[in-house]
């Protein structure tokens, strides 16, 4: 798991700030974020293996993935929602995709900027 991965890497070796990338939702993402505190900036959570995630997800699905990402882990600061939603061209983060417009107005407005 990544919280072994965590551990194993050392945690007196994490300074200043390091990063989880592309962290999975299915991780206790939480107290990952308790444990290392600001010396640890956890990038992913986006539940992409659920609707939101998927290739005809509505905006509305993804907001609210968007919202419970927000709810559960932006709170501490160390957090930066990375989405991965599918279209029929692939990743859309790497391809485009239209549904982005929206969540990242949806980020600027709601997110402890």
């Amino acid at each position: 798991t990544v919280n072994r991965m965590i551990d194993a890497y050392k945690p007196d070796a994490i300074t200043s700030c390091d990063d989880l990338a592309a962290a999975q939702h299915m991780n206790d993402l939480t107290e990952i974020q308790k444990k290392y505190g600001k010396k640890l900036l956890i990038e992913g959570g986006f539940n992409s293996s659920g609707r939101a995630g998927c290739i005809d997800a509505t905006v509305e699905e993804i907001l609210t993935e968007a919202q419970r990402c927000l709810d559960a882990y932006a709170k501490t600061g160390n957090f930066i929602l990375y989405p991965c939603i599918m279209n029929e061209r692939g990743n859309g983060s790497i391809v485009g995709d239209d549904r982005f417009a929206p969540l990242i107005e949806f980020w600027k407005e709601h997110a402890y900027l």
